[in-house]
């Protein structure tokens, strides 16, 4: 029997914002470009995963279960978190 090992993600160089980055540098543009898309691809992806969420609880939990205290509470800090993410986007 094999052993699995997780497997190693790849790094990628922390580059200067691309309001930093002089203009005429064509590769540094371009560096800070991707770094710009990876970081927004993540938070795309963060805010599925809580949708996705929201959307079992929804699905699992009644109305009527949804307005007691304690799982609604739970619900409103997924709302927030979307909401937060959303706008940094």
């Amino acid at each position: 029997m094999a052993s699995w090992e997780y497997p190693t993600h790849k790094t990628f160089p922390i580059v200067p914002p691309l309001n930093e980055v002089e203009p005429s540098d064509r590769p540094g543009i371009l560096d800070a470009r991707e770094q710009k898309i990876r970081e927004d691809w993540i938070k795309v992806m963060e805010l599925r995963l809580i949708r996705d969420q929201l959307r079992k609880c929804y699905k699992t939990e009644s109305k009527v279960k949804l307005k007691d205290g304690n799982h609604l509470m739970n619900l409103n800090h997924l709302k927030s978190k979307i909401k937060f993410n959303y706008i940094q986007i």
